[in-house]
């Protein structure tokens, strides 16, 4: 990551924050947005020799940087919000345009969380495999802070909050309401009751923080999925797997266990992509949401793409309701694309077919 020269403009910030293996949905910022985040980002790495480029992915993967959730810290605002959720309450099905099924296991908190400059309200919250889906609200005038996820402990294990998205919407009262997935190193256990610790760090002042304590019964703690693929190599040499291939109604995924390529000193850069297509032709796209390097091999999660996903290259021809109820055979691939990566984009792409086709069987 090249931090030196001049402020950078929005392109460049953007390709800077394409290097950190995770996903961020973009918002415009002005000129000051940029010009301060560039800066804020600098000042933490010279500062801090113990720098965490994963908390950089943490950030840059959402709103979060792009301007943050969290309002003012005093009684005024503290009651306007509450007022506010005396009348009106805002599901987190309808925050993140998911089916209105997961409601029975979504756990309603209203629970604000104070700083030392600031706070907001913690709406509700939704616990799924390695993910965890909740809703912030905050007034629209107050988004300017940086507060990240930066600590969750499950039934008293200490789990890392590895990446972070989230899709703002502006609401009644000048409010935001800002959905938000966060990915875990690891499942969340299934079938028994969480105890969930879940802090936020102030990014620029690391004494500044704090923790909300969540409690969800285990009849809520996982959403009904449907699993079509474990433990499957697909080459002959056995170097990529797939852990799992399920889909729920929040999300369907493909966890695929691969080599590592190291290219990234000349310029050069991968991509991977998993492709399929059924009997009437229409395509099916898994992108990659997350990849991190243990023990030799790169662990990938491999997220469907809706056909209704803005800012992304690759896109399905169906939704993930489509998906869901579909009966269909779909034959897909992993597929490597090589290039030369510029201003956040590959060009003079190739691509390859990685190991044999594989059947995602939706029949079953």
């Amino acid at each position: 990551m090249n931090l030196k020269g001049d402020y950078m403009n929005k392109k460049e910030i953007y390709g800077l924050l394409n290097e950190v293996n995770t996903v961020y949905k973009e918002q415009k910022l002005t000129d000051e947005e940029n010009i301060k985040l560039e800066r804020k980002i600098k000042e933490k790495i010279h500062s801090n020799k113990k720098f965490n480029f994963r908390k950089v992915g943490a950030i840059a993967a959402g709103i979060f940087i792009l301007g943050s959730f969290v309002f003012a810290s005093n009684e005024k605002i503290h009651a306007y919000v509450e007022e506010f959720f005396t009348d009106k309450k805002i599901s987190l099905s309808d925050a993140g345009d998911l089916s209105k099924d997961i409601e029975a296991n979504v756990v309603e908190l209203h629970k604000p969380i104070n700083f030392k400059k600031a706070s907001f309200m913690i709406e509700n919250i939704l616990t799924d495999g390695r993910f965890i889906y909740l809703n912030l609200i905050y007034p629209q005038k107050y988004e300017n802070e940086i507060y990240i996820p930066s600590s969750l402990k499950i039934n008293g294990v200490e789990y890392c909050p590895e990446s972070t998205s989230v899709k703002p919407d502006k609401i009644e009262n000048n409010l935001i309401s800002a959905y938000s997935e966060i990915l875990l190193d690891k499942e969340i256990p299934s079938n028994v009751d969480l105890d969930i610790i879940l802090g936020y760090d102030n990014f620029d002042d690391s004494s500044d923080r704090n923790y909300i304590e969540v409690k969800v019964p285990k009849e809520k703690s996982q959403i009904n999925q449907r699993v079509f693929l474990e433990n499957y190599y697909i080459d002959k040499d056995k170097k990529y797997r797939i852990l799992k291939a399920k889909i729920n109604k929040v999300k369907a995924i493909i966890e695929i266990d691969q080599p590592i390529i190291k290219i990234w000193g000349n310029k050069k850069t991968v991509d991977y992509y998993v492709k399929g297509k059924n009997s009437k032709g229409q395509t099916l796209i898994f992108d990659v949401n997350q990849g991190k390097s243990v023990d030799g091999l790169y662990k990938c999660i491999y997220e469907f793409i809706d056909k209704n996903c803005k800012g992304t290259p690759y896109k399905s021809d169906i939704s993930l309701a489509d998906l869901y109820n579909s009966k269909d055979i779909f034959k897909m691939n992993l597929i490597r694309v090589e290039g030369k990566r510029e201003k956040g984009k590959i060009i003079n792409k190739k691509e390859k077919i990685i190991g044999k086709t594989f059947d995602l069987d939706l029949s079953k």
